[in-house]
Parts: structure tokens; sequence; C-alpha cells
């Protein structure tokens, strides 16, 4: 090892020598400090993408990307057109109505004619509805019944309401005439009746009638309506 460092010390001077008086030499002198900055401007490199700490050149619009400038908001245009109505939706849950008012209204008519001579109430064909009240609240009923009526014989043709075997009032029982023999043969005949303070629970609408003294009770194209007030 010894006896070969003079010579690697005699050929290196010997190529320095070589270089320093050539234009190559020159050349590589120039060469060397300008590779070790290219890429930087002042000291800073520079990207084609964004990166933090380096120079970014612009794109082939001269202008910087989008994803280096700062997001805001522009003035608000003006409101389209209104698009197309869209398809209806479900149905919601009914609403709960406020204290007094009408909450549920129930109907059942009947074209058919019914007659009876019972001497004791007996159910109306086709005038029967049912209600309920819902969980939480308190109800009055406000039932009318009309129908095309004829009493025949006997003393009168009595009729009635009831809610769940209950009679609504005014419970007159066969004391009520809805009808009585010798008048018209056919008048359209109307009752009213209420049902109060009821609570939560189902209730079913009836409206029965009798002849009174053995008279005959025929009614047709009858009308049974039951509003259910809200009391609580």
């Amino acid at each position: 090892m010894k006896q070969r460092l003079p010579i690697v010390l005699s050929v290196t001077a010997l190529v320095i020598a070589i270089l320093g008086v050539t234009g190559l030499g020159e050349a590589a002198i120039r060469i060397v400090p300008f590779a070790s900055n290219a890429g930087k401007v002042n000291g800073i490199q520079a990207s084609r993408v964004p990166r933090a700490g380096k120079l970014l050149a612009l794109n082939r619009a001269a202008k910087f990307p989008k994803s280096v400038l700062p997001l805001t908001a522009g003035p608000a245009g003006p409101a389209g057109p209104a698009g197309p109505a869209g398809p209806a939706g479900p149905t919601g849950p009914a609403g709960t109505p406020p204290v007094g008012n009408v909450a549920e209204v129930k109907v059942a008519t009947d074209s058919d004619a019914h007659s009876s001579n019972s001497a004791s109430f007996v159910d109306v064909p086709g005038a029967t509805v049912s209600i309920d009240v819902p969980t939480g609240q308190t109800a009055r009923l406000n039932i009318r019944y009309t129908a095309e009526t004829a009493c025949t014989g006997g003393s009168w043709c009595s009729a009635r309401v009831t809610v769940n075997g209950t009679e609504a009032d005014p419970a007159a029982g066969l004391d009520f005439a809805l009808f009585s023999p010798g008048g018209a043969p056919w008048v359209s005949a109307a009752m009213d009746r209420t049902a109060n303070n009821l609570a939560a629970g189902s209730y079913t609408v009836k409206v029965q009638y009798a002849g009174v003294g053995g008279s005959t009770i025929r009614v047709d194209d009858s009308s049974l309506t039951v509003e259910r007030i809200r009391l609580s």
C-alpha cells in the first residue's frame, strides 16, 4: 500500500495539470457548481405539483392550479325556474283536533225499506255505526237519524238510539213518538241524540224502533250520522 500511494498521487496531479490547461478542464470547473444548483431559485427547489417549501410552475394557461388558490364564494346568482312537482308522498298520521272541535264523522245510509210491529225495541237494519275515542281523550257523540217513515194501526211508532246498549239522551224510551198513525201516509221523520263524557274506547251506535199499541213502523231511505266531539 505504501508503494502504491506515490503512484496514485502522481497520476492525480497529472490529470489536474492536463485539465487545468485545456478548455475541457475549464468547462468541467464551470459545470460542477451549476449542476449542484440545478432546479433551484435562490436556493428554493421547483416542483411540477404543489408541495410545501417548493416553487410551483404555472400551467399551460399561465395560471396556478385551483388546488393552490383560496376558495372564496362569489355572489349568489338569480334563482332558476321551478322544477316539476314530484310524486305525492305517503299520507301522514292523523292530527289531533283541538278540544271542543269535531274530531271524526261516521255516516251510515240505507236505501232499503224495513218494517217492524215489535212492541219492544229492535235494531233497524243498516242503521249502525262504530266509532272509537282515542286513548287519553274523552268525547261527546252527536247523533242524527232521518228516514222516510210510515206508522199504521195502534197508538204510535217509537224509535231510540243506543250507544253500547245504553240509550242516548234524551232517554225517553217508548214515550218518544217518531210518527203516529192517522196522519200523512209518509213523512220524513228525524231525531237527534247525544252521548256525553265518553272515555277512551270503542262504541257501537244503533237505531232501534218499536210499534206501541199494535202499531207497525216502516222506515226507508235512512241516514245515520255520528259526530265525535273531543272534550279533553
